[in-house]
């Protein structure tokens, strides 16, 4: 599907890839864009530019992911996109004030009670 370079749905593409580790010009790549008409099209379908679309996407889906409790921190990360698990951390405590692994806990002792 590389070679293949037209245009696809941005936001079906985007919602249906947004945890793949990719940097911005792949996604424009991907979707048949070069990326200066990638960050247009992305701003006027998602009204906002697509880097802090992608941080809050994966921060709420990791988010999803530590309410269950049959995960690590770790796997977490790596399944939202983040290959740099300090950098997820600091992402996470950042968006929601706690770290990863102290909102993981919280919710499993909440599941306890």
């Amino acid at each position: 599907t590389l070679k293949n370079k037209e245009k696809k749905s941005l936001r079906e593409f985007m919602n249906a890839n947004f945890s793949k580790p990719l940097a911005i010009e792949d996604y424009a790549y991907l979707t048949g864009r070069s990326v200066s008409t990638f960050r247009r099209d992305f701003i006027e379908q998602f009204g906002i530019s697509p880097k802090p679309w992608l941080i809050d996407k994966r921060l709420e889906k990791a988010r999803q992911l530590l309410s269950g409790n049959h995960t690590t921190v770790s796997q977490v990360a790596l399944e939202t996109g983040y290959e740099n698990i300090s950098h997820f951390v600091k992402a996470f405590h950042k968006k929601y004030g706690t770290p990863p692994k102290q909102f993981l806990m919280k919710k499993r002792r909440e599941v306890l009670v």
